[in-house]
């Protein structure tokens, strides 16, 4: 396919490029409408088809029109437009695809998923089992929309849906209409490699009022802009090595045997591979035992220092069935779903290795030496919901039922392969493997029932309740060994297993005003939570006495908070001004943490609790027909109310050192903010636009928890999140059913330190960095009939 795609791509950007010419022309920026007044949205995040000024939930909506004129390609960049949304990736060795979301503050790396992640009506996210899990992200390829609802979402989207849920929803086969979307796109970056993208879908009823398709199939290829080179020689060893190429496809049938009665099955099958890290080397400041050769080679970035190439690769398939018959007065429907994903990876490991076993804290090591460590991570969940509804829109209570299933089952693998470690040590017995773990997997069993209703106490004044009660089980297993665990036979592996069960309660209650059609304000209340689970046994060597602990806790129960919530929906100025606002209270308590013990081991308890405040605010103004400007604001506040140790004994112990103290802001950018303007206007009778967009995020100053020297942080080996701005410019020209536009992402070439890790224990002088993709500039055609 990619062979086909380079063939096309001159042909494509000649095309481009007599098109693009058309654009250059003085205008303003803004958003391209029809003339008049604001479009309407529709969603279903709260399970039904909604206006979303009628939805008493602050959502962040995003269209294929939308995600097209902005440029969106990724979670990514949704999470830099969203407000109240910080998204990080991580510059962990094991894989730069990893990922970290906090909305309005909830996010935690120990247990089960703060997020909810969803594919249609299937949730997709991860546990954290260890270092090597995280979650997948379809491609915003021919997607219909993306929902991010911020604040809980546990009555009718369950345990994960703690902090909020991202919902990625594809388009429905039509039984009326055919229908054709195209998009490919050809693009230089500087410092690196080209990005090309060819992509097409359509359907229509293959019998009329009977049976449709929709089907897609997409292929993105991203060139690399990191050079791995030889620490000490500076060689390039492997140029722009960290290139990317994503592949997608979908199928989908409708089948409608009679007018109540519609059933339709699909595939959606993802492919990612990634190359090699995008994580480069930087040397941290003031070290004075660093080589010269490093210090020189790794000056300016994008250079990666790592003996071996990292690569990784992501797949899953997402195989559903949907039923939905509607018997007049109620509506059935039925979701049943298969998710398989397998996701692996190669590290080096080299140089961590080095800095915590063998010469501790440096770093730096014979280049020659190779530490190849394996990942893997498989999850397999089958899902199967029941849903009920009212159909009529002018009753006075309308209500959802349903039942939920779900069985999910995930195992990661980890195999840290380092033979030249330890020289001579062990001669009988050693055999390269530092650590080995298989299978390292948990099952999640869940049985649910959830209902909620709006009531009308007026005709203006309405009353939502809703309620989940829930039945979550979860089994876990672990065997580990390798010479940090069995000191080459001087101790057993480790080999354990344990179970967990709890019986959650999740209400929500809101009171929803309808001043008019077009202004709403509502309060509501709701609870969230995420479930428990068991702690795998540790190694033999780990001394628990400091703790008061003979073996670390079995298992550790669910977290909770509870959310409370005022907003505004209004439409102003004959429709031509959109203002949505809401604040918030967040109270989270019993927070999963992990316990971080000193011979490298961990467990998770549950430790402290936190508070979360704040506001988000969005706009947008059509100022006149051809031109519309429009933006976000975000503000976060989340931090622990409470200092707390790993046990009370630790309590009690001088010196000793808290998990989190009171204050200790949670990750996450304070403020964010998004602005756009887009104008419409004519070149040579064809419809052309200009767009700019914004987006901005502040530094995080306050001291997080890994940062505080009380809980054995250190602020100059944990750099916080760092202020961060992305512009990007848009051009383009119209003509039937194709949109040819030029374009530029990063238009200043920004590269913030969006993470950075410590290749070693706490003090290690060299980091690991990642970053934006630094400017590129191409051009976008795509298609719609």
């Amino acid at each position: 396919m990619r062979t086909k795609v380079i063939q096309l791509l001159p042909a494509i950007a000649s095309t481009c490029a007599g098109f693009a010419l058309l654009a250059v022309t003085p205008a303003a920026f803004s958003a391209s409408e029809d003339a008049g007044a604001l479009g309407e949205v529709v969603v279903t995040s709260q399970r039904r088809t909604e206006r979303l000024q009628d939805v008493p939930i602050s959502v962040s909506v995003f269209n294929q029109e939308v995600m097209d004129a902005q440029g969106t390609r990724a979670i990514d960049d949704l999470g830099r437009l969203t407000p109240g949304v910080t998204f990080t990736r991580g510059s962990v060795n094991n894989n730069s695809d990893s990922s970290d979301i906090s909305i309005r503050g909830i996010q935690s790396t120990a247990g089960a998923a703060t997020t909810g992640v969803y594919i249609d009506d299937t949730p997709i996210q991860s546990r954290h089992l260890s270092f090597g899990t995280f979650n997948a992200y379809p491609a915003l390829f021919d997607i219909d929309r993306v929902e991010v609802l911020r604040g809980p979402q546990g009555t009718l989207f369950g345990a994960g849906s703690e902090g909020g849920t991202v919902r990625f929803i594809n388009p429905e086969p039509s039984l009326k209409q055919s229908s054709v979307y195209a998009r490919s796109e050809i693009a230089t970056t500087a410092h690196g490699d080209p990005i090309y993208e060819a992509g097409l879908a359509g359907g229509g009823p293959i019998v009329d009022d009977s049976l449709g398709f929709r089907a897609s199939a997409s292929v993105r290829h991203e060139g690399g802009y990191v050079d791995r080179i030889n620490w000490q020689t500076g060689q390039i060893l492997d140029k722009r090595s960290n290139s990317n190429e994503t592949v997608t496809a979908r199928v989908a049938f409708k089948w409608q045997p009679t007018e109540n009665l519609a059933i339709t099955p699909s595939v959606y099958y993802q492919q990612r591979k990634i190359d090699d890290t995008s994580a480069y080397w930087e040397i941290g400041p003031g070290f004075t035992h660093v080589p010269a050769a490093a210090i020189a080679n790794f000056a300016s970035p994008f250079r990666s220092g790592n003996g071996i190439a990292s690569p990784s690769a992501d797949k899953f398939t997402l195989t559903a069935l949907k039923v939905d018959l509607n018997l007049g007065a109620i509506r059935l429907l039925s979701n049943t779903s298969y998710f398989k994903r397998n996701q692996s990876a190669t590290t080096d490991y080299a140089e961590f290795d080095q800095a915590a076993v063998t010469q501790f804290l440096n770093p730096f090591r014979d280049p020659a030496v190779k530490a190849p460590t394996t990942w893997a991570d498989d999850q397999e969940n089958w899902t199967q919901e029941f849903r009920i509804e009212s159909t009529d829109v002018a009753s006075r209570v309308k209500w959802t039922a349903g039942l939920f299933y779900q069985h999910a089952q995930e195992n990661t693998v980890e195999n840290v392969f380092d033979p030249a470690l330890l020289p001579g040590a062990y001669p009988l017995s050693w055999d390269g493997y530092v650590y080995r773990q298989n299978p390292f997997s948990g099952l999640d069993k869940q049985l649910a029932i959830f209902g909620q209703a709006d009531a009308k106490l007026t005709q203006k004044l309405s009353l939502t309740m809703g309620l989940r009660y829930s039945k979550a089980d979860f089994e876990g297993k672990a065997f580990y060994d390798g010479f940090v665990v069995t000191f080459n036979g001087a101790a057993p592996p480790v080999s354990s297993q344990g179970s967990f069960s709890e019986r959650p309660v999740t209400p929500k209650i809101g009171l929803n005003y309808q001043i008019n059609q077009d202004d709403l304000i509502y309060a509501t209340a709701a609870k969230g939570y995420r479930i428990g689970g068991v702690n795998p046994a540790i190694g033999y060597f780990c001394d628990l006495t400091p703790y008061g602990l003979s073996s670390v806790p079995p298992r550790f129960n669910s977290d909770s908070l509870w959310s409370y919530e005022v907003g505004t929906k209004n439409v102003l100025a004959d429709r031509r001004v959109l203002l949505n606002a809401s604040a918030y209270l967040i109270k989270w308590k019993d927070i999963q943490q992990n316990v971080g013990l000193p011979c490298g081991f961990q467990f998770t308890g549950n430790l402290g609790e936190a508070r979360s405040t704040g506001f988000d605010l969005q706009t947008q103004i059509r100022v006149t027909d051809g031109l519309t400007v429009g933006g976000t604001v975000g503000y976060t506040n989340a931090k622990y109310t409470s200092t707390v140790f790993a046990t009370s004994v630790a309590a009690q112990t001088p010196n000793a050192l808290a998990i989190v103290s009171a204050d200790d802001h949670l990750p996450g950018s304070p403020w964010t903010a998004a602005v756009f303007a887009n104008s419409n206007f004519h070149v040579r009778n064809h419809d052309a636009y200009a767009r700019i967009d914004y987006q901005y995020a502040a530094s995080q100053s306050d001291l997080t928890a890994a940062q505080n020297p009380a809980n054995g942080g250190d602020p100059r080996f944990v750099p916080g999140i760092p202020s961060q701005s992305f512009a990007s410019i848009r051009a383009g020209v119209r003509a039937g059913g194709v949109d040819v536009s030029l374009f530029v992402q990063n238009l200043t070439d920004s590269h913030p330190k969006a993470s950075v890790t410590t290749n070693g224990p706490m003090g290690t002088s060299l980091y690991r960095v990642y970053t934006w993709r630094p400017r590129t500039v191409g051009i976008t055609a795509t298609y719609r009939y």
